[in-house]
C-alpha cells in the first residue's frame, strides 16, 4: 500500500468513527494533542496551516483539526521543526499518530505527555515503610481517592471519632435527614448514619464504652481502617493508601466478648448499603455454605471482595479468602519475603506488606501503633482497589482485580521455592494505577534490577545468552542509548520515564521495560 492510499484509508477510518469524547483516552498524555517533527527541508511551512496539502487536508478534515502550529519556535534549532496538532476527536489519537508518522517528511509523531507533581502528603510518616514499598506516592499522582467510592470494613469495631478517621467515615444522609427508628434508605437497618453494629443490633459501630484500651480486643478494626483510608494530607497522624476514600464501618464484634459473631450479617448489610469494596481481615477454616452464598451474591452484585489468607504460616486454607470470587491476600516483610506468619498456597491471589504496619488505634481517638498480620496486608489491597475504582470507574470487579494483579511486582527471587504459592506478587500502586505496563523480559532470558531505578541498571543473563549491544528506547520508539553490552549501565543522562531495554545477540534480541525515576 502506498503512502497516499494509506493516508486516505486512515482518513476514512477517522471520519467513520469521529465524535467528541469527554473521557481521558490516555491518562499519561494530553488529550487531543500530538507533536511531530519534520525533516530539515520539507518544502512547506506548516505553521498556522490552513490547507493546500491533500494528504494533510484529508486527515485534518477527518480528525476535526483545531490548529497546527510551532509551540517552540526557535530558528536554527531542532525545536523550530516541531509542530503541535490540536484536534477534538481525542479517541482517534493513535490512528492519527500513525498516519502523521507515515508522511515522508515527518521524522516522528508522539503524544504530548502529562507531567505530575510528586506530592508527598504532610502526614506521611517515616515509619510507614509499606506505602513507600508499594510506591503509593507515585500512585497518588493518578488517584487520591474519591468520596463516592465506598469501602465496607467488617471488623470488631471502628473508632469513627478518631482524629484521623472521622473525615473519611461515610455519612448516610438519608438516615441523617430521615426519621428516627425508620429505615429511611431501605437497607434493612434504621438510623445507620455512620454504619452499623450488626453483632449487637444497634447503629453504633464504635468500640464499647467500657473498652479499656488497645489491648482489649477492639483495636483491630480501627487499625485496619486507618490503613485503608486515614484522612491524608491533613497534617494529622498518618497517610493511607486510600487517601480520600470513604469507609463504611460494619461492626461484627460483640460488645460482651469481642467475638466476631456478625460476619454473615455484615456481608449482607454491606451489600444492601451499596459498598463498592469489602475488606474482610478475618477468616474461618470452615467452608460454610451460607458464607459462600453471601460471597457469591456480593460478587454477582459487582463488589470487590478482599480477604486475609491467614496467619498460621503454612498452607491452611481460610474462607472466604479461598473462594474464587475473593482476592486472597498474603503478607510480606520489608525485604519482600513472605512474612513468617503469612499463609501461602494456590488460593493466594497476591501479597502486600504486613509486618510492622503503622496505623490508627482507638484509645483516646488519637493514638497510633504497629501491628502485624495478613489482616494488615489486606486493607492495603482494599485501599488500592478503591483507587483503581476511582481512576477507572467503568471497571468491573474482575477488571479491578486483574489490574492489581498485572501491576504486581515479581518477588519470586526473594521467595525461593514458593512458585505458585504467593499469587501474582506484591502489589504496586504506581504500576497498577498508571497506564504503564512494566513487563518482565522473556522468561529466563534476562533479569533487570533494580526496576524502577534512579540511575544504574544491572543485568543478570540466562546461561548461553551473549549479547553484543544494549539499546535503550524511549516511549516514542527513539533509541536514546546504544552501546556495547556490559553488565551495568549508567542512565543518569536520561530523563525520568518509561523505557524499553533491548539486548541484541548475533541471532536474537530480548526486551524488557523499565521505569527511570
Amino acid at each position: 500500500m502506498n503512502i497516499s492510499t494509506f493516508l486516505t484509508s486512515c482518513a476514512i477510518t477517522l471520519a467513520l468513527f469521529s465524535s467528541s469524547f469527554a473521557q481521558t483516552v490516555d491518562p499519561n498524555a494530553v488529550d487531543g494533542q500530538l507533536h511531530f517533527k519534520v525533516s530539515d527541508n520539507p518544502g512547506l511551512n506548516l505553521d498556522g496551516y490552513t490547507g493546500g496539502n491533500l494528504a494533510l487536508d484529508a486527515l485534518f478534515a477527518a480528525s476535526g483539526l483545531d490548529s497546527i502550529f510551532k509551540p517552540f519556535p526557535l530558528p536554527g534549532t531542532e525545536l523550530d521543526s516541531i509542530y503541535r496538532i490540536v484536534f477534538p476527536n481525542i479517541a482517534q489519537v493513535s490512528l492519527l499518530q500513525t498516519a502523521i508518522e507515515a508522511l515522508p517528511y515527518v521524522e516522528y509523531a508522539e503524544k504530548n505527555p502529562l507531567v505530575f507533581e510528586f506530592e508527598t502528603p504532610n502526614d506521611l510518616q517515616t515509619n510507614q515503610w509499606a506505602l513507600d514499598k508499594i510506591q503509593a506516592e507515585l500512585g497518588w499522582n493518578y488517584s487520591t481517592g474519591n468520596g463516592d467510592v465506598l469501602v465496607a470494613v467488617l471488623d470488631d469495631a471502628i473508632a469513627i471519632d478518631h482524629e484521623d478517621l472521622a473525615a473519611n467515615i461515610y455519612v448516610n444522609t438519608a438516615e441523617q435527614n430521615g426519621f428516627p427508628l425508620l429505615d429511611d434508605d431501605l437497607n434493612g437497618k434504621a438510623d445507620d448514619i455512620n454504619g452499623f453494629d450488626v453483632a449487637d443490633g444497634d447503629a453504633n459501630p464504635r468500640p464499647p464504652a467500657n473498652a479499656s484500651g488497645n489491648g482489649d480486643g477492639f483495636a483491630h478494626g480501627t487499625h485496619v481502617t486507618g490503613i485503608i483510608s486515614a484522612a491524608t494530607n491533613n497534617a494529622t497522624g498518618i497517610a493511607s493508601i486510600g487517601y480520600n476514600t470513604k469507609i463504611l464501618p460494619v461492626k461484627i464484634g460483640r460488645d460482651s466478648d469481642a467475638a466476631l459473631s456478625g460476619a454473615t450479617d455484615g456481608i449482607y448489610y454491606a451489600m444492601r448499603s451499596g459498598a463498592d469494596i469489602m475488606n474482610l481481615s478475618w477468616g474461618t477454616t470452615t467452608d460454610a455454605a451460607t458464607l459462600k452464598s453471601l460471597i457469591l451474591q456480593a460478587s454477582a452484585a459487582g463488589m470487590v471482595i478482599v480477604a486475609a489468607a491467614g496467619n498460621e504460616g503454612d498452607q491452611t486454607v481460610h474462607y472466604p479468602a479461598a473462594y474464587p470470587q475473593v482476592i486472597s491476600v498474603g503478607a510480606t516483610d520489608q525485604n519482600d519475603a513472605r512474612a513468617s506468619f503469612s499463609n501461602y498456597g494456590s488460593t493466594v491471589t497476591l501479597m502486600a506488606p504486613g509486618v510492622d504496619i503503622y496505623s490508627t488505634l482507638p484509645e483516646g481517638n488519637n493514638t497510633y501503633g504497629n501491628q502485624n498480620g495478613t489482616s494488615m496486608a489486606t486493607p492495603l489491597v482494599s485501599g488500592l482497589a478503591a483507587l483503581v475504582k476511582d481512576h477507572f470507574p467503568s471497571f468491573s470487579a474482575a477488571q479491578i482485580q486483574q489490574r492489581m494483579e498485572e501491576g504486581c511486582e515479581d518477588i519470586s527471587a526473594q521467595n525461593p521455592g514458593m512458585n505458585g504459592m504467593i499469587g501474582a506478587g506484591r502489589i504496586n500502586a504506581f504500576r497498577t494505577l498508571g497506564n504503564v505496563a512494566v513487563l518482565d523480559s522473556e522468561i529466563g532470558a534476562f533479569n533487570i534490577y533494580p526496576n524502577p531505578t534512579n540511575r544504574y541498571l544491572n543485568f543478570d543473563l540466562e546461561e548461553g545468552i551473549t549479547p553484543n549491544t544494549i539499546e535503550v528506547i524511549d516511549v516514542t520508539g527513539r533509541v536514546t542509548m546504544n552501546m556495547t553490552y556490559q553488565r551495568s549501565i549508567d542512565l543518569s543522562g536520561l530523563n525520568d520515564g518509561v523505557y524499553s531495554v533491548r539486548l541484541r545477540t548475533e541471532t536474537s534480541s530480548y526486551s524488557s521495560k523499565i521505569i527511570l525515576q
